[in-house]
């Protein structure tokens, strides 16, 4: 029996592909000006799934990409914000 769970953990540590990771699979990578948003998020997110887990760690992963792309999409929006209001203030007080 020893041996069997032996062999049987060699087959299946054989068999573990390499990460590899397709980005945010059937979602945009991020947006339109800035293509690789989330990219970064989604590659943690698969990282996660590959190398597997229980469900709650699952959930937890998914969480996690969640969180991550609202940060990004954040961060995005403060930058466009930032820059808006310098469009404004050249336009008004300036021109």
């Amino acid at each position: 029996m020893v041996f069997s769970l032996i062999v049987s953990s060699v087959i299946q540590a054989e068999d573990i592909k390499p990460f590899k990771s397709d980005g945010c699979s059937s979602f945009p990578n991020g947006t339109f000006e800035q293509n690789e948003l989330w990219l970064k998020c989604c590659t943690a997110h698969d990282y996660d799934y590959w190398k597997g887990g229980t469900y709650t760690e699952r959930l937890e992963s998914d969480k996690a990409l969640k969180a991550c792309a609202e940060a990004e999409n954040s961060k995005s929006v403060r930058t466009l914000t930032k820059k808006l209001n310098l469009v404004l203030y050249v336009y008004f007080f300036i021109t």
